[in-house]
C-alpha cells in the first residue's frame, strides 16, 4: 500500500512510466493501492511483472553470498561450471557400470549359491557306467551258465545210463550163453557211452562256473554311480559359471575405479578461483575438508570470489541479508568488491535512524 498523498489532490489515480527499450515498466497508484505493469515494446503484457524485474536486476547484479547458502550438491555444480569440469559422461558411465556390476554381483551370488547347494561325490567315477554293456556281458554269462547246466544235465543222464548198462551187463553175464551176443553189443554200447561221458565230463571240468556276482553288483550300483557322475559334471559347470561371473564383476570394478581416477584427475587439474578449493562426490571441499566445515570468514571469502568469477568484473555486488554480516565480514566484502572493480549494494533491514537508503513502495523516502 502507499500513502494517499502519492495521488495528487483531485485525481483518482497516478502513474509512473519507465521505458527500458525492450521493456516498458508502469506503476499505477490509487488512494488505496498500487499496481505494477511490465509490457514488451509492442504492448504485450507480462504475466509476472515482478518476476521480470527481478530477473533484470539479476542480470545487472549478483549476490556474492549466494554460493555459501546453496546446498552442497548445487555448490558442486556451480564450481564445476566455473572451472570448466564436465564429468557428466564419466558419471553416467560410472553409474551404468555400477548398475551393471550390481546385476553381475547378483548373478555371481546366484551362481555361488547354486555351486554351494550342488552335491559333490569325491568317490564317484570319472565317467558314467554304460549299462548296455553290462547287460550284454550279463547276457553272455547267462548263456554260458545255461550251456554248462545243459552239459551237467547231459553228464548226469549219461552217468545214469552207465549205471543202467552195468546192471544190465551183470544180468547178461548170468545169462552169458543165451545173452552172449547181447552182452557183446552192450559192452560196445557201454564203451561208447563211457567215451561220451568222459568227453562231456572233460568239457564240464574245463568249463569254469561263471561268477555273476560282480556284474550284478555293478548293475545294482550303476544308477547311483551315474547320478554321482552327472552331479559332478553339473557342479563343474557351476564352478565355471561362478568364475565367469566373478571375472565380470572384477572387470566392472576396475572400470569403475578407472572412472573414479579419471574424475579425480580432472578435478585435481582444474584451476579454481581460490586456492584450496576442490570437488568430491559429496560436495565442495576446502583444504581437504567439507566446505561447510570451514570458518565463517573463509566461507564468505570463497563465496564472494566465486560470485565475482561467475559474473565478471564491473558488475554490481548485491549483498542481500547484509544485516547478518558483522563489521569484519562487511569490510572483507567491500575490499574484494573494490579489487574486482565492482559496485557494492548492501541490503540491511533497519528500523529508524541508521539506514543508508529508505525505499518505500518503489520511492526513496529518506
Amino acid at each position: 500500500l502507499c500513502p494517499p498523498h502519492v495521488v495528487r489532490e483531485g485525481e483518482s489515480e497516478a502513474q509512473a512510466r519507465v521505458d527500458l527499450g525492450d521493456l516498458v515498466v508502469t506503476r499505477r497508484w490509487t488512494a488505496k493501492s498500487s499496481r505494477l505493469e511490465v509490457a514488451a515494446r509492442d504492448g504485450t503484457p507480462y504475466r509476472s511483472p515482478q518476476g521480470i524485474l527481478d530477473k533484470l536486476v539479476g542480470e545487472l547484479s549478483f549476490d556474492p553470498l549466494e554460493f555459501a547458502r546453496k546446498p552442497p550438491k548445487d555448490q558442486v555444480e556451480v564450481l564445476r561450471r566455473l572451472v570448466g569440469i564436465d564429468t557428466t559422461a564419466i558419471d553416467e558411465r560410472r553409474a551404468g557400470l555400477y548398475s551393471k556390476r550390481t546385476t553381475e554381483n547378483r548373478v555371481l551370488d546366484e551362481a555361488q549359491a547354486r555351486l554351494r547347494a550342488a552335491p559333490h561325490h569325491p568317490d564317484a567315477a570319472a565317467h558314467e557306467v554304460v549299462i548296455a554293456e553290462l547287460l550284454e556281458e550279463q547276457k553272455r554269462l547267462l548263456a554260458q551258465a545255461q550251456q554248462r547246466d545243459r552239459l551237467v544235465a547231459d553228464a548226469a543222464r549219461l552217468a545214469s545210463a552207465v549205471d543202467d548198462s552195468v546192471e544190465e551187463e551183470r544180468e547178461a553175464e548170468e545169462q552169458m550163453r543165451a545173452w552172449q551176443k547181447r552182452l557183446d553189443e552192450r559192452r560196445t554200447t557201454t564203451a561208447q557211452l563211457r567215451e561220451r561221458h568222459a568227453a562231456v565230463r572233460a568239457q564240464v571240468d574245463g568249463t569254469p562256473v561263471p561268477d555273476l556276482r560282480p556284474v550284478n553288483d555293478r548293475l545294482s550300483t550303476a544308477d547311483a554311480t551315474n547320478r554321482k557322475v552327472r552331479e559332478n559334471a553339473a557342479r563343474a559347470q557351476l564352478e565355471v559359471d561362478a568364475k565367469s561371473a566373478k571375472k565380470r564383476v572384477d572387470d566392472l570394478t576396475r572400470a569403475i575405479n578407472e572412472c573414479v581416477d579419471q574424475k579425480a584427475t580432472l578435478v585435481a587439474s582444474a584451476k579454481y578461483p581460490v586456492d584450496g578449493l576442490g570437488l568430491s562426490d559429496d560436495g565442495v571441499t576446502y583444504h581437504g575438508l567439507p566446505f561447510e566445515q570451514a570458518a565463517e570468514s573463509e566461507r564468505l571469502r570463497v563465496s564472494v570470489a566465486i560470485g565475482i568469477a561467475l559474473c565478471g568484473r564491473g558488475r554490481v555486488l548485491l549483498v542481500r541479508q547484509g544485516s547478518l554480516l558483522d563489521a569484519a565480514a562487511l569490510q572483507l566484502v567491500a575490499k574484494m568488491a573494490q579489487e574486482a572493480g565492482a559496485a557494492e549494494v548492501l541490503e540491511v533491514v533497519a528500523d529508524g535512524p541508521g539506514a543508508g537508503v529508505l525505499i518505500e513502495d518503489g520511492e526513496v523516502r529518506g
